[in-house]
C-alpha cells in the first residue's frame, strides 16, 4: 500500500513512507492538542518535521495533488471523524460494514481517523472525478454509521492528513472485483448516466434457478418466450403457468400476488447485485484500449483484439447483454463506453524487460504486452563446474573461448544481462560479435543456452540487413540473433547493417511497428549477439570498429575445435535435454557468482555494467575488413618511405597535399584512381577513430583547413 508523505502542510513535494513506521521528534504540547487553531499553525510551520500522509499518487508522484497536479492512482479512502469515539463503538461499526477499513487511527486531537485499503488501486484521469468518488464512497462505504464525519475534507483529494498518536493496522483489503464494479457505476453516474440493473443472460438465470430451486424441471429450452411451471411460487400447481421474459417471469398462476416477477423478486436482490458487480468488474479489469484495438490480460501477458473479437468475448465469456435495459444501452456497451473514456492508452508495445502492464513512458500512459519469462534460477547455494548440478553447461562455457580472460568477460556480460531480464530491469549492455571455425557451439551457445534462457531470441536480418520498417517480430524478443552469412552480399548491405547495429547497441528507443497497424514507440533492453567464421569476408559483418563503438562490443575468439576438449552429445535431442534439466542450476549460479574485478573492470561510465573485451587477433582482422584499409596501408608504405629521407618527428598537411605525397609515387597511381577527396578524407577520418595509425587533425588558424598529422611509427 502506497502512502505520500510531506513534513508540513507548507510543503508541495512528498514522497512515499509508511506512516504506521513514523516515529515523531517533534514536542507536540497539550495546547497543540488541545486547540484546533494552535494545531493548525503547527501543521502550516515550514520548521514543522512531522508525517502528513495522502493514499493517492498524483501525475506527479512527487507533489501533492491539486488541481494542476491531478490524482493518478488511488490506494484507498480516509475518513476523518471530528468526535470522540469510543473503542466499542468503532468495533460495533466495523462489525455491521460490508468493507471493513484496514486502519483505526486516533488523531492529535483524540478523534478518530478510519482508512480502507483496495486490493487493486483505482486508477484516475482528473481531480474533479476523483472528487466525484469520495463523493459516492460515503454511501459505499457507510460512512455516516459513525458521527462527526468530516465529509468535505473526505471528498477533498488534496487532503493531506496529520499522523496522529495511535495507529492500530487490521488486515482487511477491498476486493478487486468490489472496488472494479463500484468505480465503473461512478464512472458512470458521473456522465450523468442512468444506472440500471444489468441484463443477466439467461444461461445464467437458468443455473440459478436451478441451483436455488433444485426440483426444477423446465420443459424446453430456457429461452425468451418459453412456457413452464412457476416454480418460485409454493403454492403453484400449473405446469404451465409461466412464461420466461428477459428481466423475469411472466406468470399467469392462481396463487401469484401480481402478473410479473423480476429475476430479483425470484432470485433475490443479492444475486442480482453480485452478478453486476463480478460481470462489470470482469469485463473491464485490466482492460485497455488504444483508439484501435483491446488489450485484456490473460495469464502472464495480453491478448490484443479487435472490437468484433472483444464484444463476443463480453457476451459469451463475461456474460453480459447485447440486449439494451431500460435506460436503452446495453451492459456490453456500458463496459465498452467505461473501457474507452477511463482505460484509453497511447499505444501498445512490448517494453523488453519490463514486467507486463501499465506504464507511464516519456510522459504518456502506453501498455506493456511483453510477455517473455527467463529461465527461473533452481533454489539454494549453486556453482559452476563438474561438482556443481549444471556439468555439461559448465563445461561447455569453460572450454567455448580460447582463453580464460574471455570466459572471465563473457560470464560478466552474461550475469548482467540476466540480473537485468530476471529482476525485469531494462538497461543497455554491450553486443557480442563471437567468432570461430564451424561447429564450435556459436549458434547453440547463442540462441539455445543463452536466448531461450533469457525469455526468447528473433533472428533480426530483415531489421537489421534488410532494413526492415515492420520490426514488431524482433521487438518481442530480448535476445537478437544474427550471423555472418547475411550481410556481405554488397558494400550497401554491408553499410547499412554497420549502421544499424551501432544504432542497436547505442539507443533503447525503437519505433514499433506492426503492418497495417500504427506504429508507437517503445523501449528494448536486449542485447544483439552475432557470430561469424574466422575468414576475413565473415568478419565485415561486424564493421569498423572504432572510438565510438569500440566500448559498446565485446569481440570474442572460440577455441580451436583441435584444442578444445569438450564433446555434443550424439544428438541435437539429447543436447537439449540436458540444457532443460542444467538450465535452473547454472543461471541460479551466474546469479550468485562474483566477478573478478581484478581481471574485468567496471564499465567507466557504468551505462554497460562491466568493461568491454577485444580478443587481439580478431581484432586486427576488424581492422584488415575495414573500408578505409587499402587506403591505410597505401599512406603507411608511402610514410615508410617518406620518414625514411626525412628526420622530421611527423608529416602534417591537407588531405589534398597527403593526395599529392601518394600520387608522387607512381605505383600508388593506379591504386588512387578511384578514390577521391572527398573519399580520402572519409577514410582518414575512420583512420583517425580506430586509433591504430597515430594520427590527428588540427585546423588551420589562416586558411580554416584541416591538417591531419601522421607521427612517425614507434620502433
Amino acid at each position: 500500500m502506497k502512502f505520500f508523505v510531506a513534513k508540513n502542510l507548507t510543503e508541495q513535494a512528498v514522497e512515499p513512507c509508511d506512516p504506521s513506521q513514523f516515529v515523531t521528534t517533534e514536542i507536540i504540547t497539550p495546547q497543540i492538542r488541545a486547540v484546533k487553531s494552535d494545531r493548525q499553525d503547527f501543521y502550516k510551520n515550514p520548521k514543522t518535521q512531522h508525517c502528513f500522509y495522502a493514499i493517492m499518487e498524483g501525475t506527479n508522484p512527487n507533489q501533492r495533488i491539486g488541481k494542476n497536479n491531478p490524482p493518478r492512482l488511488i490506494y484507498g479512502f480516509i475518513a476523518d471523524y471530528d468526535a470522540v469515539i469510543s473503542d466499542q463503538r468503532i468495533q460495533e461499526a466495523i462489525a455491521g460494514w460490508k468493507f471493513k477499513p484496514a486502519v483505526i487511527e486516533t488523531s492529535l486531537g483524540g478523534h478518530r481517523r478510519l482508512i480502507w485499503f483496495f486490493e487493486t488501486p483505482m486508477i484516475c484521469d482528473s481531480y474533479e472525478f476523483a472528487t466525484f468518488l469520495h463523493q459516492k464512497a460515503v454511501k459505499w462505504l457507510d460512512l455516516h454509521t459513525l458521527p462527526g464525519l468530516d465529509e468535505p475534507a473526505f471528498t477533498a483529494p488534496s487532503r493531506l492528513y496529520c499522523r496522529g498518536d495511535a495507529w492500530q493496522s487490521l488486515d482487511n483489503k477491498i476486493p478487486s472485483s468490489k472496488s472494479q464494479a463500484f468505480f465503473v457505476e461512478v464512472g458512470r453516474e458521473f456522465r450523468f448516466k442512468s444506472s440500471d440493473a444489468a441484463v443477466i443472460a439467461l444461461d445464467i438465470i437458468e443455473k440459478e434457478c436451478i441451483k436455488q430451486f433444485p426440483g426444477l424441471n423446465w420443459p424446453s429450452d430456457f429461452s425468451e418466450g418459453s412456457q413452464g411451471p412457476s416454480f418460485w411460487l409454493p403454492a403453484s400447481q400449473s405446469p404451465m403457468s409461466a412464461i420466461v421474459k428477459p428481466d423475469g417471469m411472466f406468470t399467469f398462476s392462481g396463487s401469484a400476488t401480481k402478473p410479473f416477477y423480476t429475476w430479483a423478486d425470484i432470485l433475490g436482490k443479492e444475486f442480482v447485485a453480485n452478478f453486476a458487480t463480478e460481470t462489470m468488474g470482469k469485463a473491464t479489469a485490466d482492460i485497455w484500449y488504444d483508439g484501435h484495438k483491446y488489450h485484456r490480460k490473460n495469464g502472464n501477458g495480453y491478448i490484443s483484439m479487435e472490437r468484433s473479437e472483444f464484444t463476443i468475448w463480453l457476451e459469451v465469456t463475461c456474460k453480459l447483454s447485447g440486449k439494451p435495459d431500460s435506460s436503452g444501452n446495453s451492459g456490453i456497451k456500458k463496459a465498452l463506453d467505461h473501457i474507452h473514456e477511463h482505460q484509453r492508452i497511447i499505444g501498445a508495445a512490448p517494453f523488453v524487460p519490463r514486467a507486463p502492464g501499465l506504464l507511464l513512458f516519456n510522459g504518456q500512459r502506453k501498455l506493456n504486452i511483453y510477455c517473455g519469462k527467463p529461465i527461473q534460477p533452481a533454489p539454494g547455494q549453486q556453482k559452476f563446474g563438474s561438482q556443481g548440478n549444471s556439468p555439461f553447461l559448465s563445461r561447455f562455457t569453460d572450454t567455448w573461448l580460447s582463453t580464460d580472460v574471455q570466459y572471465q568477460y563473457m560470464i560478466a556480460w552474461l550475469q548482467y544481462y540476466y540480473e537485468g531480464v530476471f529482476n525485469n530491469i531494462s538497461r543497455p549492455g554491450q553486443a557480442i560479435c563471437l567468432m570461430g571455425e564451424s561447429s564450435t557451439g556459436k549458434t547453440f551457445g547463442s540462441r539455445q543456452f543463452i536466448g531461450v534462457n533469457m525469455g526468447g531470441f528473433v533472428d533480426v536480418a530483415s531489421v537489421i540487413v534488410e532494413g526492415s520498417q515492420f520490426n514488431s517480430h524482433a521487438l518481442d524478443f530480448p535476445h537478437w540473433c544474427m550471423d555472418d552469412d547475411t550481410p556481405n552480399s554488397s558494400n550497401s548491405t554491408a553499410n547499412q547493417t554497420h549502421l544499424m547495429v551501432k544504432k542497436v547497441i547505442s539507443n533503447q528507443e525503437f519505433e514499433y511497428h506492426k503492418k497495417f497497424e500504427v506504429p508507437t514507440t517503445s523501449e528494448w533492453g536486449g542485447r544483439l549477439f552475432m557470430t561469424a567464421n574466422l575468414d576475413h569476408h565473415s568478419a565485415r559483418l561486424l564493421g569498423p570498429l572504432d572510438d565510438g563503438n569500440m566500448r559498446k562490443i565485446n569481440l570474442f575468439r572460440c577455441t580451436d575445435r583441435a584444442k578444445r576438449d569438450f564433446t555434443f552429445p550424439n544428438s541435437r535431442e539429447e543436447t537439449m535435454k540436458i540444457l532443460i534439466r542444467e538450465a535452473p542450476f547454472f543461471f541460479a549460479a551466474l546469479l550468485q557468482h562474483k566477478v573478478n574485478e581484478d581481471v574485468v573492470p567496471r564499465c567507466p561510465d557504468k551505462r554497460y555494467g562491466w568493461g568491454h573485451y577485444h580478443e587481439p587477433s580478431l581484432l586486427d582482422i576488424t581492422h584488415q575488413t575495414s573500408p578505409s584499409s587499402p587506403f591505410k596501408e597505401v599512406i603507411l608504405d608511402t610514410l615508410k618511405d617518406w620518414f625514411s629521407s626525412d628526420p622530421s618527428p611527423f608529416w602534417e598537411g591537407t588531405v589534398s597535399q597527403l593526395s599529392r605525397l601518394l600520387l608522387s609515387d607512381p605505383r600508388n597511381e593506379q591504386i588512387l584512381r578511384t578514390i577521391n577527396l572527398s573519399q580520402a578524407n572519409k577514410y582518414l577520418e575512420n583512420i583517425q577513430r580506430e586509433n591504430v595509425v597515430k594520427c590527428e587533425a588540427t585546423i588551420d588558424p589562416v586558411t580554416k583547413s584541416r591538417i591531419w598529422k601522421f607521427y612517425r611509427p614507434n620502433p
